[in-house]
């Protein structure tokens, strides 16, 4: 039966593609601003890459399934040169690179989160292997200095760069790990979800961190994503909500998260409603057939799965016998109890 088990699979089973996968637009999309980032930071056009970043932060611009451009455009920025950035702290070229942008245009957030991302990444991470036996493990010391100094960079510019919503996701990490107590951390997310409500990654940044942090407390999870709920709710509905579970159950080792719907399955699924409504994608319809499987809700999964036409989305599915299993118990000709 669709079970826990199934449900913690879902999240520990990698990304299997096939060619009886879909590449849906959606895909697309991400891949397109991916490659508009890389390319402007490799040809060092840095007046490019500000006025993309405030393009997208001024006009909110999303994908066709809903996702911010904003925030595909600092993820792509994340996976290219922050990730890559302690190998060459302090001095080499994507530091250089980040100060120049940084004085090059003085007002603009974005180098400012970058640095500091970069900052929180080199307090995060430990020497490089072949380093390690002969320095060991970053001491304290030094990894609270860098955080510091990532927080006072965020801090100092904030009258500008707190403009741009991503500046509230950099700057939570960041207190995260300066081991600040929850209420402050709770403290800055109100200020975020009053100037920006609607960017989901500040929210997904907290709520991941709660649900490592409370789990199993449900009650004290559920309690925070009411707190996002009833901020956002007058603007979009549920589907703040709907997507906070649905990036943490695919962001933590949470399958649990998922098999214990329960009782938030009927605003999870409100939100995931709307979102198909306003978002009217393949990858959306796949993303809701997924969590009415986990939810065991066989009706909706039911009429979802009816109403898809070709193959999976690979980037939504966990895996494709995940697919496979809800497929069939979906489809299946007997009553609506969940299969043994």
């Amino acid at each position: 039966m669709i079970c826990a088990a199934l449900a913690a699979a879902a999240a520990s089973l990698p990304l299997s593609p096939s060619s009886a996968e879909a590449i849906s637009d959606e895909s697309r999309e991400r891949r397109d601003i991916d490659f508009e980032v890389q390319k402007l930071w490799y040809t060092h056009d840095l007046d490019g890459l500000d006025r993309l970043a405030q393009e997208w932060r001024a006009s909110r611009t999303r994908t066709s399934s809903g996702q911010w451009k904003l925030a595909q455009f600092y993820k792509k920025l994340e996976e290219d040169i922050v990730v890559q950035s302690p190998l060459d702290f302090p001095s080499g070229k994507d530091w250089v690179v980040v100060d120049e942008w940084m004085q090059s245009h003085p007002t603009s957030p974005t180098p400012v989160i970058l640095k500091a991302l970069m900052l929180f990444k080199q307090a995060q991470s430990t020497y490089p292997t072949r380093l390690k036996r002969v320095f060991g493990v970053m001491p304290d010391a030094e990894r609270q200095e860098l955080l510091a100094s990532a927080h006072l960079l965020l801090e100092q510019n904030e009258p500008f760069a707190s403009q741009d919503p991503e500046w509230y996701t950099a700057m939570l990490r960041v207190l995260r790990w300066q081991v600040t107590s929850d209420d402050e951390l709770l403290l800055l997310h109100a200020e975020a979800l009053q100037a920006h409500p609607l960017y989901d990654q500040t929210h997904f940044e907290l709520f991941r961190y709660f649900v490592q942090r409370w789990y199993p407390n449900t009650k004290m999870i559920d309690a925070f994503a009411n707190t996002v709920l009833a901020g956002t709710q007058d603007l979009e509905g549920n589907m703040a909500y709907a997507l906070l579970y649905d990036d943490a159950a695919r962001s933590l080792d949470q399958g649990k998260l998922l098999s214990g719907w329960g009782e938030n399955w009927p605003i999870a699924k409100s939100g995931f409603e709307k979102i198909n409504e306003q978002y009217p994608t393949i990858w959306n319809a796949n993303q809701f057939g997924f969590h009415a499987c986990m939810a065991r809700d066989v009706s909706t999964a039911r009429r979802l799965f009816a109403e898809f036409v070709g193959p999976p989305v690979r980037e939504v599915w966990p895996s494709s016998m995940i697919y496979e299993q809800c497929k069939a118990w979906a489809t299946q000709d007997a009553s609506d109890e969940i299969p043994k």
